[in-house]
Protein backbone atom coordinates (compact mmCIF):
# COMPACT_ATOMS: atom_id res chain seq x y z
CA UNK A 1 0.00 0.00 0.00
CA UNK A 2 1.25 3.40 -0.87
CA UNK A 3 1.80 5.87 1.94
CA UNK A 4 0.75 9.46 2.25
CA UNK A 5 2.46 12.79 1.71
CA UNK A 6 0.49 15.83 2.82
CA UNK A 7 1.33 19.33 1.70
CA UNK A 8 -0.14 21.93 4.04
CA UNK A 9 -0.29 25.46 2.65
CA UNK A 10 -1.55 28.59 4.35
CA UNK A 11 -3.09 30.96 1.83
CA UNK A 12 -2.36 34.14 3.71
CA UNK A 13 -2.48 37.80 2.81
CA UNK A 14 0.09 40.23 4.17
CA UNK A 15 -0.30 41.52 7.71
CA UNK A 16 -0.66 45.27 7.92
CA UNK A 17 -1.05 47.61 10.85
CA UNK A 18 -4.64 48.14 11.88
CA UNK A 19 -5.49 51.76 12.29
CA UNK A 20 -7.85 51.30 15.20
CA UNK A 21 -8.28 48.74 17.94
CA UNK A 22 -11.18 46.37 17.23
CA UNK A 23 -14.44 47.80 18.51
CA UNK A 24 -16.79 45.02 17.48
CA UNK A 25 -15.94 41.81 19.33
CA UNK A 26 -18.05 39.87 16.81
CA UNK A 27 -16.05 41.11 13.83
CA UNK A 28 -14.06 38.51 11.90
CA UNK A 29 -10.89 39.95 10.39
CA UNK A 30 -9.25 39.10 7.11
CA UNK A 31 -5.61 37.99 7.21
CA UNK A 32 -4.34 41.16 5.58
CA UNK A 33 -5.95 43.24 8.36
CA UNK A 34 -4.15 41.67 11.32
CA UNK A 35 -0.74 42.61 12.69
CA UNK A 36 0.25 39.13 13.92
CA UNK A 37 -0.64 36.10 11.80
CA UNK A 38 -1.96 32.89 13.36
CA UNK A 39 0.64 30.10 13.41
CA UNK A 40 -0.16 26.37 13.61
CA UNK A 41 1.28 24.77 16.75
CA UNK A 42 0.64 21.05 16.22
CA UNK A 43 1.48 20.30 12.60
CA UNK A 44 2.62 16.78 13.54
CA UNK A 45 -0.82 15.90 14.98
CA UNK A 46 -2.46 17.31 11.89
CA UNK A 47 -0.20 15.31 9.55
CA UNK A 48 -0.81 12.12 11.53
CA UNK A 49 -4.58 12.64 11.36
CA UNK A 50 -4.41 12.98 7.58
CA UNK A 51 -2.19 9.92 7.20
CA UNK A 52 -4.56 7.84 9.32
CA UNK A 53 -7.68 9.01 7.50
CA UNK A 54 -6.66 8.74 3.83
CA UNK A 55 -9.64 7.00 2.17
CA UNK A 56 -8.44 3.43 1.64
CA UNK A 57 -9.90 2.96 -1.85
CA UNK A 58 -8.32 6.23 -3.08
CA UNK A 59 -4.96 5.42 -1.49
CA UNK A 60 -4.91 1.97 -3.10
CA UNK A 61 -5.72 3.53 -6.46
CA UNK A 62 -3.10 6.26 -6.06
CA UNK A 63 -5.78 8.95 -6.28
CA UNK A 64 -5.01 12.36 -4.80
CA UNK A 65 -6.11 15.95 -5.08
CA UNK A 66 -6.50 19.26 -3.29
CA UNK A 67 -9.38 20.16 -1.00
CA UNK A 68 -9.84 23.90 -0.47
CA UNK A 69 -11.17 24.75 3.00
CA UNK A 70 -12.23 27.95 4.71
CA UNK A 71 -12.47 28.44 8.46
CA UNK A 72 -12.12 30.98 11.24
CA UNK A 73 -9.26 30.91 13.75
CA UNK A 74 -10.86 32.06 16.99
CA UNK A 75 -9.08 34.26 19.59
CA UNK A 76 -8.38 31.10 21.62
CA UNK A 77 -6.57 29.53 18.64
CA UNK A 78 -9.26 26.96 17.81
CA UNK A 79 -10.62 26.60 14.25
CA UNK A 80 -14.36 27.10 13.80
CA UNK A 81 -16.92 27.07 10.98
CA UNK A 82 -14.79 24.75 8.81
CA UNK A 83 -16.31 24.31 5.38
CA UNK A 84 -15.27 22.89 2.00
CA UNK A 85 -14.92 25.39 -0.85
CA UNK A 86 -13.84 22.92 -3.52
CA UNK A 87 -12.86 19.25 -3.71
CA UNK A 88 -11.59 16.73 -6.29
CA UNK A 89 -13.51 13.89 -4.60
CA UNK A 90 -16.12 14.08 -1.86
CA UNK A 91 -14.40 11.16 -0.08
CA UNK A 92 -11.65 13.62 0.94
CA UNK A 93 -14.07 16.16 2.47
CA UNK A 94 -14.84 14.66 5.87
CA UNK A 95 -11.22 13.66 6.75
CA UNK A 96 -10.00 17.10 5.65
CA UNK A 97 -12.52 18.88 7.87
CA UNK A 98 -11.82 16.56 10.80
CA UNK A 99 -8.04 17.03 10.50
CA UNK A 100 -8.27 20.82 10.34
CA UNK A 101 -10.53 20.78 13.41
CA UNK A 102 -7.59 19.26 15.33
CA UNK A 103 -5.27 22.17 14.50
CA UNK A 104 -4.33 24.63 17.24
CA UNK A 105 -3.02 28.10 16.44
CA UNK A 106 -1.43 31.04 18.13
CA UNK A 107 -4.12 33.72 17.81
CA UNK A 108 -4.11 36.53 15.29
CA UNK A 109 -3.62 39.92 16.92
CA UNK A 110 -4.52 43.54 16.30
CA UNK A 111 -2.85 46.08 18.60
CA UNK A 112 -1.93 43.32 21.02
CA UNK A 113 -5.46 41.94 21.25
CA UNK A 114 -6.39 38.43 20.09
CA UNK A 115 -9.01 38.57 17.32
CA UNK A 116 -10.85 36.06 15.11
CA UNK A 117 -9.50 35.81 11.57
CA UNK A 118 -10.71 34.14 8.41
CA UNK A 119 -8.35 31.62 6.76
CA UNK A 120 -8.44 29.65 3.52
CA UNK A 121 -6.48 26.39 3.58
CA UNK A 122 -5.65 24.07 0.65
CA UNK A 123 -5.08 20.46 1.75
CA UNK A 124 -3.25 18.39 -0.86
CA UNK A 125 -3.69 14.62 -0.62
CA UNK A 126 -1.02 12.68 -2.46
CA UNK A 127 -0.20 8.97 -2.43
CA UNK A 128 3.47 8.16 -2.98
CA UNK A 129 5.96 5.49 -1.94
CA UNK A 130 7.58 7.27 1.01
CA UNK A 131 5.76 9.13 3.78
CA UNK A 132 6.52 12.73 4.58
CA UNK A 133 4.99 14.99 7.18
CA UNK A 134 3.02 18.13 6.54
CA UNK A 135 5.04 20.93 5.02
CA UNK A 136 3.72 24.47 4.87
CA UNK A 137 4.10 25.61 1.28
CA UNK A 138 3.47 29.34 1.40
CA UNK A 139 1.19 31.18 -0.95
CA UNK A 140 2.24 34.76 -0.35
CA UNK A 141 0.00 37.57 -1.57
CA UNK A 142 1.29 40.02 -4.12
CA UNK A 143 1.20 42.79 -1.50
CA UNK A 144 4.23 41.25 0.25
CA UNK A 145 7.58 41.76 -1.49
CA UNK A 146 10.08 39.18 -0.26
CA UNK A 147 13.67 39.51 -1.49
CA UNK A 148 16.26 36.80 -1.79
CA UNK A 149 18.71 37.22 1.06
CA UNK A 150 21.50 37.99 -1.44
CA UNK A 151 19.55 41.08 -2.59
CA UNK A 152 19.63 42.70 0.85
CA UNK A 153 22.23 45.34 1.69
CA UNK A 154 22.21 44.14 5.30
CA UNK A 155 21.39 40.49 5.88
CA UNK A 156 19.29 39.31 8.83
CA UNK A 157 21.36 38.12 11.78
CA UNK A 158 20.07 35.83 14.55
CA UNK A 159 19.85 37.55 17.93
CA UNK A 160 18.77 34.59 20.09
CA UNK A 161 21.14 31.87 18.95
CA UNK A 162 21.59 30.37 22.41
CA UNK A 163 17.83 30.17 22.92
CA UNK A 164 17.51 28.52 19.51
CA UNK A 165 20.07 25.88 20.46
CA UNK A 166 18.19 25.26 23.71
CA UNK A 167 14.94 24.92 21.76
CA UNK A 168 16.47 22.30 19.49
CA UNK A 169 17.63 20.27 22.46
CA UNK A 170 14.21 20.60 24.06
CA UNK A 171 12.32 19.64 20.91
CA UNK A 172 14.40 16.59 20.01
CA UNK A 173 11.72 13.85 20.19
CA UNK A 174 12.54 11.51 23.03
CA UNK A 175 11.47 8.37 21.18
CA UNK A 176 13.69 9.30 18.22
CA UNK A 177 16.62 10.06 20.49
CA UNK A 178 16.20 6.69 22.20
CA UNK A 179 15.97 5.00 18.81
CA UNK A 180 19.24 6.73 17.78
CA UNK A 181 17.42 8.27 14.81
CA UNK A 182 19.07 11.04 12.82
CA UNK A 183 17.97 13.29 9.98
CA UNK A 184 18.79 16.34 7.92
CA UNK A 185 15.98 18.85 7.46
CA UNK A 186 16.23 22.09 5.47
CA UNK A 187 13.66 24.75 6.37
CA UNK A 188 12.92 27.76 4.18
CA UNK A 189 11.15 30.79 5.63
CA UNK A 190 10.72 34.53 5.25
CA UNK A 191 12.16 36.91 7.84
CA UNK A 192 9.74 39.81 8.12
CA UNK A 193 10.54 43.47 8.78
CA UNK A 194 10.37 42.91 12.54
CA UNK A 195 12.83 40.00 12.44
CA UNK A 196 10.30 37.18 12.91
CA UNK A 197 10.20 34.02 10.76
CA UNK A 198 7.05 33.72 8.65
CA UNK A 199 5.76 30.97 6.34
CA UNK A 200 8.30 28.28 7.39
CA UNK A 201 8.18 25.13 5.27
CA UNK A 202 10.37 22.09 4.75
CA UNK A 203 12.12 21.92 1.37
CA UNK A 204 14.36 18.90 2.05
CA UNK A 205 14.12 16.11 4.59
CA UNK A 206 15.62 12.67 5.14
CA UNK A 207 13.07 11.71 7.82
CA UNK A 208 9.53 13.10 8.00
CA UNK A 209 9.39 12.50 11.76
CA UNK A 210 11.74 15.45 12.31
CA UNK A 211 9.91 17.94 10.10
CA UNK A 212 7.32 19.27 12.55
CA UNK A 213 9.89 19.84 15.32
CA UNK A 214 12.19 21.55 12.81
CA UNK A 215 9.42 23.98 11.92
CA UNK A 216 8.68 24.58 15.60
CA UNK A 217 12.35 25.33 16.27
CA UNK A 218 12.67 27.79 13.38
CA UNK A 219 9.59 29.70 14.59
CA UNK A 220 11.51 30.50 17.79
CA UNK A 221 14.31 32.26 15.94
CA UNK A 222 14.51 36.06 16.12
CA UNK A 223 16.63 38.21 13.81
CA UNK A 224 17.95 41.68 13.33
CA UNK A 225 15.88 42.53 10.22
CA UNK A 226 17.36 42.70 6.73
CA UNK A 227 17.72 46.10 5.11
CA UNK A 228 17.65 47.28 1.53
CA UNK A 229 18.11 50.92 0.58
CA UNK A 230 18.10 51.83 4.28
CA UNK A 231 14.67 50.30 4.86
CA UNK A 232 13.74 47.06 6.62
CA UNK A 233 12.55 44.40 4.19
CA UNK A 234 11.34 40.81 4.10
CA UNK A 235 13.86 38.22 2.85
CA UNK A 236 13.88 34.48 2.20
CA UNK A 237 16.27 32.35 4.23
CA UNK A 238 17.11 28.65 4.44
CA UNK A 239 18.34 26.87 7.57
CA UNK A 240 19.75 23.31 7.45
CA UNK A 241 19.17 21.36 10.67
CA UNK A 242 21.07 18.17 11.37
CA UNK A 243 19.47 16.00 14.01
CA UNK A 244 22.08 13.57 15.26
CA UNK A 245 22.53 10.75 17.71
CA UNK A 246 21.71 11.06 21.40
CA UNK A 247 24.11 13.53 22.98
CA UNK A 248 24.03 15.84 19.99
CA UNK A 249 21.11 18.14 20.44
CA UNK A 250 20.88 20.03 17.20
CA UNK A 251 22.47 21.38 14.10
CA UNK A 252 24.67 23.48 16.35
CA UNK A 253 25.44 20.94 19.04
CA UNK A 254 28.55 18.91 19.52
CA UNK A 255 29.27 15.73 17.63
CA UNK A 256 31.58 14.59 14.89
CA UNK A 257 29.22 15.90 12.21
CA UNK A 258 27.84 19.13 13.66
CA UNK A 259 30.69 20.19 15.91
CA UNK A 260 32.09 19.62 19.40
CA UNK A 261 32.21 22.21 22.13
CA UNK A 262 35.66 23.39 23.18
CA UNK A 263 35.53 21.57 26.49
CA UNK A 264 34.92 18.28 24.64
CA UNK A 265 38.08 18.22 22.50
CA UNK A 266 41.54 16.93 23.40
CA UNK A 267 43.47 19.52 21.37
CA UNK A 268 42.20 23.09 21.00
CA UNK A 269 42.22 24.96 17.67
CA UNK A 270 44.89 27.67 17.37
CA UNK A 271 44.68 30.77 15.15
CA UNK A 272 47.37 30.65 12.44
CA UNK A 273 47.04 33.92 10.50
CA UNK A 274 46.38 36.69 13.00
CA UNK A 275 48.26 39.27 10.95
CA UNK A 276 46.10 38.65 7.91
CA UNK A 277 42.99 38.73 10.09
CA UNK A 278 44.04 42.11 11.52
CA UNK A 279 44.47 43.43 7.99
CA UNK A 280 41.02 42.11 7.07
CA UNK A 281 39.54 43.96 10.05
CA UNK A 282 41.24 47.15 8.89
CA UNK A 283 39.86 46.75 5.38
CA UNK A 284 36.37 46.00 6.66
CA UNK A 285 36.11 48.90 9.15
CA UNK A 286 32.98 50.66 7.78
CA UNK A 287 33.97 54.02 6.31
CA UNK A 288 30.91 55.77 7.72
CA UNK A 289 31.78 54.54 11.21
CA UNK A 290 35.39 55.64 10.83
CA UNK A 291 34.15 59.13 9.95
CA UNK A 292 31.86 59.07 12.98
CA UNK A 293 34.60 57.71 15.26
CA UNK A 294 32.15 54.96 16.17
CA UNK A 295 33.20 52.00 18.30
CA UNK A 296 31.61 48.73 19.30
CA UNK A 297 32.05 45.14 20.36
CA UNK A 298 30.74 42.18 18.37
CA UNK A 299 30.66 38.61 19.71
CA UNK A 300 30.69 35.91 17.03
CA UNK A 301 29.95 32.21 17.37
CA UNK A 302 31.38 30.06 14.59
CA UNK A 303 32.50 26.58 13.69
CA UNK A 304 36.15 25.68 13.08
CA UNK A 305 36.15 22.92 10.47
CA UNK A 306 38.62 19.98 10.47
CA UNK A 307 40.60 21.72 7.69
CA UNK A 308 41.00 24.87 9.82
CA UNK A 309 38.55 27.06 7.91
CA UNK A 310 35.60 28.73 9.66
CA UNK A 311 31.91 28.55 8.84
CA UNK A 312 28.40 29.16 10.21
CA UNK A 313 29.26 32.57 11.65
CA UNK A 314 26.52 34.03 13.86
CA UNK A 315 26.58 37.30 15.80
CA UNK A 316 25.47 36.46 19.35
CA UNK A 317 25.99 39.91 20.88
CA UNK A 318 26.61 43.34 19.43
CA UNK A 319 26.83 46.82 20.91
CA UNK A 320 26.72 48.43 17.44
CA UNK A 321 25.03 46.52 14.62
CA UNK A 322 26.86 48.61 12.04
CA UNK A 323 29.88 46.40 12.68
CA UNK A 324 28.07 43.06 12.41
CA UNK A 325 28.44 42.42 8.68
CA UNK A 326 32.04 43.69 8.65
CA UNK A 327 32.89 41.30 11.48
CA UNK A 328 31.42 38.30 9.64
CA UNK A 329 33.30 39.17 6.44
CA UNK A 330 36.60 39.49 8.31
CA UNK A 331 36.01 36.24 10.21
CA UNK A 332 36.02 34.29 6.96
CA UNK A 333 39.73 35.06 6.62
CA UNK A 334 40.72 33.33 9.89
CA UNK A 335 42.47 29.96 9.72
CA UNK A 336 43.13 27.60 12.62
CA UNK A 337 45.01 24.46 13.41
CA UNK A 338 42.26 21.83 13.77
CA UNK A 339 40.74 20.69 17.03
CA UNK A 340 41.32 17.00 17.71
CA UNK A 341 39.58 14.16 19.50
CA UNK A 342 41.51 10.89 19.83
CA UNK A 343 44.05 12.28 17.39
CA UNK A 344 41.43 12.92 14.71
CA UNK A 345 40.62 16.44 13.37
CA UNK A 346 37.04 17.37 14.27
CA UNK A 347 34.75 20.40 13.87
CA UNK A 348 34.40 22.54 16.97
CA UNK A 349 32.26 25.54 17.97
CA UNK A 350 33.96 28.64 19.32
CA UNK A 351 33.14 32.22 20.36
CA UNK A 352 35.22 35.29 19.58
CA UNK A 353 34.68 38.88 20.80
CA UNK A 354 35.94 41.62 18.47
CA UNK A 355 36.31 45.17 19.81
CA UNK A 356 36.13 47.84 17.12
CA UNK A 357 37.78 51.07 18.20
CA UNK A 358 39.50 54.16 16.80
CA UNK A 359 42.11 53.80 19.53
CA UNK A 360 45.21 52.19 18.07
CA UNK A 361 45.81 50.43 21.34
CA UNK A 362 42.44 48.72 21.58
CA UNK A 363 42.43 44.97 21.21
CA UNK A 364 40.16 41.95 20.89
CA UNK A 365 41.23 38.48 21.97
CA UNK A 366 40.42 35.06 20.53
CA UNK A 367 39.07 33.83 23.84
CA UNK A 368 38.29 30.38 22.56
CA UNK A 369 38.89 28.85 25.97
CA UNK A 370 40.24 29.87 29.41
CA UNK A 371 43.24 27.68 28.63
CA UNK A 372 44.40 30.42 26.27
CA UNK A 373 44.76 32.81 29.21
CA UNK A 374 48.56 32.53 29.37
CA UNK A 375 49.40 33.06 25.73
CA UNK A 376 46.35 34.36 23.91
CA UNK A 377 47.48 36.52 20.96
CA UNK A 378 45.97 39.96 20.53
CA UNK A 379 43.84 40.93 17.54
CA UNK A 380 43.54 44.58 16.57
CA UNK A 381 40.29 45.89 15.13
CA UNK A 382 41.06 49.52 14.31
CA UNK A 383 41.49 51.55 11.09
CA UNK A 384 45.21 51.96 11.80
CA UNK A 385 47.27 52.19 8.55
CA UNK A 386 49.95 50.03 10.18
CA UNK A 387 47.60 47.10 9.75
CA UNK A 388 47.82 47.36 5.99
CA UNK A 389 51.55 46.64 5.98
CA UNK A 390 54.11 45.99 8.65
CA UNK A 391 55.30 49.26 10.19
Amino acid sequence: MRSLAVLLALAAAAPCAAQQAPRDSARIYELHEVEVLPQPQNAADFAAALRDSYPANLLESGVGGTVQLAFVVRPDGLPADVRVLSTPDSAFDAPSVQAVSLLRFTPAQVQGRAVPVRVEQPITWRAEPAPTAAAAVPQLPESIRVYDVEEADVRPLPRNYSAFEAALRELYPRELREARASAEVVVRFAVDASGRPQYPHVIESTDARFEAVSLDAVRRLRFEPAQRGGERVWVWMEVPLEWGQPGSASAAAGDSVNGYELNEVDVLPRPLNLRRFEQALWREYPAALVSASATGTVQVRFRVQPDGTTSDHVVTHSTHHGFDEATIRAMRVLRFSPARVNGRPVPVWADLPIQWSMDRGSRAYPELDPRYERERPMLRASPDPCLRERC
